[in-house]
Protein backbone atom coordinates (compact mmCIF):
# COMPACT_ATOMS: atom_id res chain seq x y z
CA UNK A 1 0.00 0.00 0.00
CA UNK A 2 0.88 2.92 -1.20
CA UNK A 3 1.16 6.05 1.42
CA UNK A 4 1.53 9.83 0.87
CA UNK A 5 2.62 11.85 3.63
CA UNK A 6 2.12 15.51 3.96
CA UNK A 7 2.34 18.03 6.71
CA UNK A 8 2.15 22.28 7.44
CA UNK A 9 5.64 21.96 9.07
CA UNK A 10 7.92 21.39 6.15
CA UNK A 11 9.41 18.51 4.72
CA UNK A 12 12.58 18.51 6.91
CA UNK A 13 10.50 18.65 9.95
CA UNK A 14 10.73 15.63 13.09
CA UNK A 15 7.47 14.94 13.03
CA UNK A 16 7.18 13.64 8.90
CA UNK A 17 10.39 12.22 9.18
CA UNK A 18 9.61 9.92 12.15
CA UNK A 19 6.56 8.80 10.95
CA UNK A 20 7.81 7.72 7.79
CA UNK A 21 10.47 5.55 9.01
CA UNK A 22 7.57 3.98 11.51
CA UNK A 23 5.69 3.42 8.14
CA UNK A 24 8.48 1.59 6.01
CA UNK A 25 9.68 0.10 8.81
CA UNK A 26 5.93 -1.65 8.98
CA UNK A 27 6.48 -2.46 5.18
CA UNK A 28 4.47 0.41 3.45
CA UNK A 29 5.71 2.29 0.57
CA UNK A 30 5.54 6.07 1.51
CA UNK A 31 5.87 8.79 -1.07
CA UNK A 32 6.39 12.35 0.25
CA UNK A 33 5.10 15.96 -1.13
CA UNK A 34 5.39 18.57 1.48
CA UNK A 35 5.76 22.47 2.06
CA UNK A 36 8.97 23.16 1.14
CA UNK A 37 9.19 25.43 5.03
CA UNK A 38 6.98 26.08 7.68
CA UNK A 39 3.05 26.68 6.30
CA UNK A 40 1.44 26.20 9.83
CA UNK A 41 -2.32 28.03 10.54
CA UNK A 42 -2.95 28.49 6.14
CA UNK A 43 -5.91 26.46 6.54
CA UNK A 44 -7.49 25.31 3.34
CA UNK A 45 -5.35 27.82 1.34
CA UNK A 46 -4.51 27.10 -2.23
CA UNK A 47 -2.74 29.13 -4.43
CA UNK A 48 -4.66 30.27 -7.71
CA UNK A 49 -3.33 32.73 -10.59
CA UNK A 50 0.19 32.10 -9.87
CA UNK A 51 2.25 28.61 -10.39
CA UNK A 52 3.73 26.73 -7.18
CA UNK A 53 7.45 25.09 -7.39
CA UNK A 54 7.57 21.45 -7.09
CA UNK A 55 11.41 20.15 -6.31
CA UNK A 56 12.20 16.40 -6.12
CA UNK A 57 14.68 15.59 -3.11
CA UNK A 58 14.27 11.49 -3.56
CA UNK A 59 12.19 9.03 -5.71
CA UNK A 60 8.57 9.59 -5.00
CA UNK A 61 9.24 12.66 -2.51
CA UNK A 62 8.94 16.28 -3.21
CA UNK A 63 8.77 19.47 -1.62
CA UNK A 64 5.91 22.01 -2.53
CA UNK A 65 6.49 25.63 -2.44
CA UNK A 66 2.94 26.30 -1.58
CA UNK A 67 0.35 25.40 1.30
CA UNK A 68 -0.19 22.04 2.77
CA UNK A 69 -3.29 21.81 0.77
CA UNK A 70 -1.59 22.78 -2.72
CA UNK A 71 1.27 19.83 -1.81
CA UNK A 72 -2.38 17.45 -2.28
CA UNK A 73 -4.17 19.48 -4.68
CA UNK A 74 -1.31 20.13 -7.79
CA UNK A 75 0.09 16.49 -6.86
CA UNK A 76 -2.54 15.20 -7.46
CA UNK A 77 -3.91 16.92 -10.43
CA UNK A 78 -0.78 16.81 -12.57
CA UNK A 79 -0.40 13.02 -11.99
CA UNK A 80 3.26 13.62 -10.15
CA UNK A 81 2.56 9.68 -8.69
CA UNK A 82 2.86 7.23 -10.65
CA UNK A 83 -0.38 6.35 -9.37
CA UNK A 84 -3.08 7.40 -7.03
CA UNK A 85 -1.66 6.59 -3.12
CA UNK A 86 -4.12 4.27 -1.24
CA UNK A 87 -3.95 6.45 2.02
CA UNK A 88 -2.72 9.90 3.24
CA UNK A 89 -1.29 10.68 6.26
CA UNK A 90 -0.86 14.75 7.42
CA UNK A 91 1.60 15.15 9.94
CA UNK A 92 3.02 14.63 12.78
CA UNK A 93 1.80 18.07 13.50
CA UNK A 94 4.78 19.40 16.18
CA UNK A 95 1.54 20.51 18.27
CA UNK A 96 -2.44 19.86 19.16
CA UNK A 97 -4.98 20.46 16.23
CA UNK A 98 -7.81 20.51 18.39
CA UNK A 99 -11.67 21.79 18.29
CA UNK A 100 -11.04 25.20 17.01
CA UNK A 101 -7.84 24.91 16.28
CA UNK A 102 -8.70 22.64 13.17
CA UNK A 103 -10.64 25.79 11.23
CA UNK A 104 -6.92 27.19 11.03
CA UNK A 105 -4.58 24.30 10.55
CA UNK A 106 -2.71 23.68 7.71
CA UNK A 107 -2.54 20.12 8.95
CA UNK A 108 -6.32 19.58 8.29
CA UNK A 109 -6.37 21.64 5.69
CA UNK A 110 -4.30 19.19 3.50
CA UNK A 111 -6.05 16.28 4.86
CA UNK A 112 -9.51 18.17 4.02
CA UNK A 113 -8.39 18.38 0.38
CA UNK A 114 -7.06 15.02 -0.18
CA UNK A 115 -10.13 13.07 1.27
CA UNK A 116 -12.52 15.59 -0.84
CA UNK A 117 -10.21 14.17 -3.78
CA UNK A 118 -11.49 10.80 -2.65
CA UNK A 119 -8.37 9.68 -0.83
CA UNK A 120 -8.76 7.95 3.03
CA UNK A 121 -7.07 10.47 5.11
CA UNK A 122 -5.70 10.19 8.78
CA UNK A 123 -4.64 13.71 10.19
CA UNK A 124 -2.01 12.96 13.22
CA UNK A 125 -0.51 15.52 15.76
CA UNK A 126 0.97 15.67 18.78
CA UNK A 127 2.03 18.19 21.87
CA UNK A 128 5.57 18.27 23.57
CA UNK A 129 6.24 17.80 27.25
CA UNK A 130 7.86 20.52 29.96
CA UNK A 131 11.22 19.28 28.15
CA UNK A 132 10.21 20.27 24.82
CA UNK A 133 10.30 16.43 23.74
CA UNK A 134 7.72 15.57 21.19
CA UNK A 135 6.21 11.90 21.19
CA UNK A 136 6.41 11.69 17.59
CA UNK A 137 7.61 7.67 17.56
CA UNK A 138 4.99 6.94 19.64
CA UNK A 139 2.37 8.97 17.39
CA UNK A 140 4.38 7.26 14.67
CA UNK A 141 3.30 3.24 16.30
CA UNK A 142 -0.46 4.64 16.96
CA UNK A 143 -0.88 5.43 13.80
CA UNK A 144 0.78 2.04 12.14
CA UNK A 145 -0.96 0.22 15.23
CA UNK A 146 -4.58 1.17 13.90
CA UNK A 147 -3.79 2.19 9.84
CA UNK A 148 -5.92 -0.30 8.69
CA UNK A 149 -9.08 0.09 11.63
CA UNK A 150 -8.65 3.95 10.88
CA UNK A 151 -8.81 3.89 7.19
CA UNK A 152 -11.94 1.86 7.13
CA UNK A 153 -13.86 4.72 8.65
CA UNK A 154 -12.90 6.95 6.22
CA UNK A 155 -14.76 8.79 3.61
CA UNK A 156 -15.05 11.96 1.05
CA UNK A 157 -16.31 13.49 3.66
CA UNK A 158 -15.01 11.95 6.71
CA UNK A 159 -11.49 12.03 7.96
CA UNK A 160 -9.69 10.53 11.54
CA UNK A 161 -7.81 13.50 13.02
CA UNK A 162 -5.70 12.30 16.28
CA UNK A 163 -3.99 13.94 18.87
CA UNK A 164 -1.44 12.58 21.35
CA UNK A 165 -0.45 14.39 24.70
CA UNK A 166 3.12 13.79 26.18
CA UNK A 167 3.11 11.22 28.62
CA UNK A 168 0.88 9.14 26.65
CA UNK A 169 0.69 5.62 28.27
CA UNK A 170 -1.41 4.87 24.22
CA UNK A 171 -4.90 4.73 25.63
CA UNK A 172 -7.12 6.54 23.55
CA UNK A 173 -10.65 7.42 22.94
CA UNK A 174 -13.46 9.12 20.78
CA UNK A 175 -13.80 12.74 21.16
CA UNK A 176 -15.82 15.47 20.21
CA UNK A 177 -15.21 18.96 19.35
CA UNK A 178 -15.49 21.89 21.33
CA UNK A 179 -15.32 25.85 20.92
CA UNK A 180 -12.06 26.80 22.60
CA UNK A 181 -11.31 30.19 23.88
CA UNK A 182 -7.56 31.53 23.79
CA UNK A 183 -8.36 35.06 25.41
CA UNK A 184 -6.36 36.70 22.67
CA UNK A 185 -5.33 40.26 23.23
CA UNK A 186 -3.63 42.58 20.53
CA UNK A 187 -0.23 44.28 21.04
CA UNK A 188 -0.31 47.49 19.15
CA UNK A 189 3.17 49.06 17.96
CA UNK A 190 3.26 52.71 16.56
CA UNK A 191 5.24 52.68 13.30
CA UNK A 192 7.37 55.60 12.33
CA UNK A 193 5.03 56.25 9.52
CA UNK A 194 2.03 57.41 11.82
CA UNK A 195 -0.46 56.35 10.01
CA UNK A 196 0.62 53.03 10.49
CA UNK A 197 0.97 50.22 13.39
CA UNK A 198 1.82 46.62 13.98
CA UNK A 199 -0.85 44.40 15.32
CA UNK A 200 0.25 41.46 16.98
CA UNK A 201 -2.19 38.65 18.58
CA UNK A 202 -1.15 37.27 22.72
CA UNK A 203 -2.67 34.52 22.91
CA UNK A 204 -2.73 31.99 26.31
CA UNK A 205 -3.76 28.45 26.77
CA UNK A 206 -7.18 27.97 26.03
CA UNK A 207 -10.14 27.13 27.56
CA UNK A 208 -12.97 24.97 26.87
CA UNK A 209 -16.62 26.56 26.70
CA UNK A 210 -18.55 23.85 27.81
CA UNK A 211 -17.76 21.23 30.51
CA UNK A 212 -18.18 18.26 28.65
CA UNK A 213 -15.88 15.68 29.22
CA UNK A 214 -15.86 14.05 25.87
CA UNK A 215 -14.11 16.52 23.38
CA UNK A 216 -10.64 16.80 21.95
CA UNK A 217 -9.72 19.04 24.45
CA UNK A 218 -10.91 16.81 27.31
CA UNK A 219 -9.16 13.80 26.76
CA UNK A 220 -5.64 15.03 26.18
CA UNK A 221 -5.99 16.57 29.41
CA UNK A 222 -7.17 12.84 30.91
CA UNK A 223 -3.55 11.42 29.28
CA UNK A 224 -5.66 9.79 26.86
CA UNK A 225 -5.02 9.96 22.78
CA UNK A 226 -7.75 11.69 21.43
CA UNK A 227 -9.68 10.34 18.13
CA UNK A 228 -11.97 12.37 15.81
CA UNK A 229 -13.94 11.42 12.97
CA UNK A 230 -14.28 15.06 11.35
CA UNK A 231 -16.71 15.86 8.57
CA UNK A 232 -14.74 17.52 5.93
CA UNK A 233 -17.72 19.77 4.61
CA UNK A 234 -18.82 22.25 7.02
CA UNK A 235 -21.82 20.85 8.95
CA UNK A 236 -25.77 22.23 8.21
CA UNK A 237 -27.46 24.29 11.37
CA UNK A 238 -30.19 21.80 11.47
CA UNK A 239 -32.80 24.08 13.80
CA UNK A 240 -32.02 27.05 11.76
CA UNK A 241 -31.68 25.22 8.69
CA UNK A 242 -35.82 24.59 9.39
CA UNK A 243 -36.22 27.77 10.50
CA UNK A 244 -34.74 29.36 6.55
CA UNK A 245 -37.27 26.01 5.48
CA UNK A 246 -40.24 28.06 7.06
CA UNK A 247 -39.23 31.30 6.44
CA UNK A 248 -38.86 30.44 2.85
CA UNK A 249 -42.51 28.86 2.47
CA UNK A 250 -44.19 31.65 4.47
CA UNK A 251 -42.33 33.57 1.34
CA UNK A 252 -43.90 31.77 -0.71
CA UNK A 253 -47.48 31.55 0.06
Amino acid sequence: MAILLVNDDGYTSEGINTLEQELIAHGYEVWVCAPSGERSATSHHITLGEGVKVTSFGPNHYHCSGTPSDCIKYTLASDLFPKRPSLVISGINHGYNLSTDILYSGTLGAASEAAMNGLPTIALSCQRDEMGRYPFRQTAVFACDHLEEFKALCARNCLINVNVPPHCKGQWAPSTVDFLDYHDRMEKIQLENVSSMELKILGSAPMQDTDSQETDFMRIRQGLIAVSALCVLPALNHKAQQQLQLLSEACHV
